[in-house]
């Protein structure tokens, strides 16, 4: 498939160029000239100044991309790591390029590989696309589900130019109940893997999507892979912090309480030795002078002071009970 393989290593060769990888760059152009010369000359003679361009002339349309651009789209999209944000960048730079009315995506359930859920879907309204949030299952109201189910079971692209009256799905409700025309649905592949599905549709005329532009819009879809399965990783990422910030906030919450009930322990502790200890109105009915220099190093000591009087004989006693804290705290008091 030489026409496809030209576009993926033009592409290629045009982002290493970007993230200036020189020696790669140089390489490429040895190894493949012969496709990026093509490739070049195609876009300066007929892609060149070009987005999607729409014209509709007697129900034909015509388009054409610059490669340039549809690099750029696939730089936006690859930006992007926030999921909501993500889906909108996505779906903005596919309907606008692509020409089309709406445009929905789908993605594979996380718990369910069988499931797809109806992620976001695109309008456009007044040359202006809105995207909604869904997180539903698609339903037959929603959605072709025959073509849908097509697609997942082959992982091919499929397009249909006017649906509703040519082709294997005319008699699909949602086509039917539409008189769907120009519609085309692309897989979402990373690394050979499905991860959800593109839908495109254009009801005001037929022959809107052509196999250049599903080639185009294949390699936005790979781009969009790979984003979405790094913004799912950092979103993944950010809910496992969040849990463990919470776990780690829960955690200092018992500790600030256990710790506060040991210290409430420990101050009573407190009032219990100083109650032992010689008052200083006794000390000052047996001296002149004196002072008390008494500082634990923690709250309650080891060492402690006694004073006792025998007839006329004061008898004064210092002591140091080894060590600190609760357990000397209790050998003073023994």
């Amino acid at each position: 498939k030489a026409d496809f393989a030209q576009m993926y290593i033009f592409r290629a060769y045009k982002l290493y160029e970007i993230w200036g990888a020189n020696t790669k760059v140089e390489y490429m152009q040895q190894e493949y000239e012969m496709y990026i010369q093509q490739s070049l000359s195609q876009t300066q003679s007929t892609l060149t100044h070009s987005t999607f361009e729409h014209s509709t002339t007697n129900n034909s349309q015509t388009s054409s991309i610059d490669v340039e651009t549809v690099m750029d789209a696939a730089k936006t999209i690859s930006q992007e790591i926030v999921l909501t944000s993500l889906f909108e960048k996505i779906l903005t730079i596919i309907i606008e390029h692509a020409c089309a009315e709406k445009g929905i995506l789908l993605l594979q359930d996380s718990t369910d590989s069988s499931k797809y859920i109806l992620e976001a879907e695109g309008v456009l309204i007044q040359n202006k696309v809105e995207v909604t949030h869904k997180n539903e299952m698609p339903t037959e109201h929603s959605l072709p589900m025959s073509v849908m189910r097509y697609v997942i079971r082959t992982q091919q692209s499929i397009l249909l130019n006017n649906a509703c009256s040519e082709g294997n799905f005319i008699r699909d409700e949602y086509i039917r109940k539409n008189k769907s025309k120009s519609l085309v649905v692309i897989p979402i592949l990373h690394q050979s893997k499905l991860n959800g599905l593109l839908y495109l549709e254009n009801n005001q005329t037929t022959n809107v999507f052509n196999e250049h532009k599903i080639g185009i819009l294949s390699l936005l879809c790979m781009q969009a892979a790979i984003s979405i399965e790094n913004a799912r990783l950092y979103n993944s990422l950010e809910i496992k912090v969040a849990e463990r910030t919470r776990e780690v906030v829960e955690q200092k919450e018992i500790i600030e309480f256990k710790n506060k009930e040991i210290t409430d322990s420990i101050q009573y502790a407190k009032q219990i030795q100083a109650a032992i200890l010689p008052q200083k109105s006794t000390f000052a009915q047996h001296f002149a002078d004196y002072f008390v220099l008494y500082k634990p190093k923690d709250i309650v000591s080891g060492d402690f002071y006694w004073f006792q009087t025998f007839d006329n004989i004061k008898v004064l006693a210092v002591a140091d009970c080894t060590g600190h804290g609760v357990p000397s705290g209790y050998m003073s008091m023994l």
